[in-house]
């Protein structure tokens, strides 16, 4: 049975959660400060910590400092649950190596949920679960991402993939660095300026926009000059099969199959949201699958999630996310493409704060002529209020062809 340290020190509050894990089979140890739970830890080898913030003496996010710098405690699982603000403490948190980051006041079974989450993230079965939830795992060569209507076998297909020579998407940054960067195979190069030569390695980025704005194209750009510059691409799709894909993108001057043959790109479909699945553990297995790929799949692609994760409760939204950090706190470059009616303004506001890079798409009638607006707000954690901004059309055989702002402006 697996265990959970509680740690908070209003007893009261900690009290109720002892109550309600020990209800959902959990066992249960407790800290009322930060220094008792780093000597709890050490003693009792919890499975996974709940862990408040907000302490006198030793705080939440130095204890989980420490836990992270002791090698014996580095990859135990470390749920914050706390009355900081999400803006405040949830990327920092999810920075130092968080796995979930809960509000308080939370909404009745989030917390048990969460923990259940976690447990299974990290390998460890807990009495409760469903046969199906228990037997989920996160392995690239066993993860399915299933609907009844879509079926996807992982099956190593990933670990295919080559990382090849890096020719190209390095710059160099301020300090004569070369850093990686994603970009569009020099074919939008005033977007790439605007992102400081490109998506930079190891970030997690957004993009947001109404139907038909442009999302799935730059989507399609990016991944191109992925595999442009040797990159191995994994592209999770909510509407395309590898053919149509490939289809689609040749239609608009971006031919990618040849990579299709070098087994540089691989195309999962997004699972879909059918009567009596549950948006939530369809959303968990799809991070599972993105957790499971191969090192070969460099650059990830997921457009869009809007039907999957709009159906789905906040917390799981935001484990989704979380998910995509701890990928990026490894190395790998993750773009997502969303709706903007698929949450609301606040969940956005704390999207925008966890990412890495966001950007916002829209479009606009000008003389007739439908003109599409790109805005990257943030990029590589720097939010950009200023000469951010490129419009553009979509054209066949050519793609996104940028066209001056003043322009789409008259």
């Amino acid at each position: 049975m697996a265990t959970v340290l509680v740690v908070d020190d209003e007893w009261d509050i900690r009290e109720l959660l002892v109550d309600t894990l020990l209800d959902a089979g959990l066992e249960v140890i407790e800290a009322g400060d930060g220094e008792t739970a780093l000597e709890r830890v050490v003693n009792d080898h919890p499975d996974l910590v709940l862990l408040d913030v907000w302490m006198p003496g030793v705080d939440g996010f130095e204890v989980l400092g420490k836990l992270r710098a002791n090698p014996q405690t580095k990859n135990i699982p470390v749920v914050i649950l706390t009355a900081m603000p999400a803006s405040e403490g949830e990327k920092a948190g999810l920075d130092m190596g968080v796995t979930h980051y809960l509000s308080k006041p939370w909404e009745p079974g989030a917390v048990e949920a969460t923990i259940r989450v976690a447990l299974r993230e990290s390998g460890i079965s807990i009495k409760g679960l469903s046969e199906d939830e228990d037997n989920l795992e996160a392995g690239a060569d066993n993860v399915d991402l299933n609907s009844s209507s879509t079926h996807i076998g992982m099956q190593g297909a990933m670990a295919r993939l080559r990382s090849g020579r890096k020719k190209k998407g390095a710059i160099t940054n301020e300090d004569g660095q070369e850093i990686q960067v994603i970009t569009t195979g020099e074919k939008l190069t005033t977007l790439e300026q605007k992102m400081g030569g490109g998506l930079p390695f190891g970030t997690v980025n957004l993009a947001v926009g109404a139907a038909s704005s442009g999302k799935s194209i730059l989507c399609q750009h990016l991944a191109y000059g992925a595999l442009d510059s040797g990159y191995g691409v994994a592209f999770f799709s909510s509407e395309h099969t590898p053919e149509s894909l490939a289809n689609q993108m040749a239609s608009v001057g971006l031919d990618i199959n040849r990579y299709f043959s070098r087994q540089k790109i691989t195309v999962y479909p997004v699972p879909e949201v059918t009567e009596g699945e549950d948006a939530a553990t369809l959303l968990n297995r799809l991070s599972q699958a993105i957790e499971g790929l191969s090192r070969g799949a460099q650059f990830i692609v997921v457009d869009s999630i809007t039907d999957l994760a709009g159906s789905c409760p906040e917390q799981a939204v935001i484990g989704f996310f979380s998910a995509c950090r701890r990928l990026g706190n490894k190395g790998r470059t993750i773009f997502v493409a969303v709706h903007s009616y698929a949450f609301g303004s606040e969940m956005f506001s704390r999207l925008r704060t966890l990412c890495d890079g966001y950007l916002t798409l829209g479009s606009e009638q000008v003389r007739g002529k439908n003109v599409r607006t790109l805005e990257v707000n943030k990029i590589n954690t720097t939010e950009l209020n200023r000469d951010n901004s490129v419009a553009f059309v979509v054209e066949p055989n050519i793609g996104m062809r940028l066209i001056p702002l003043n322009k789409s402006k008259a």
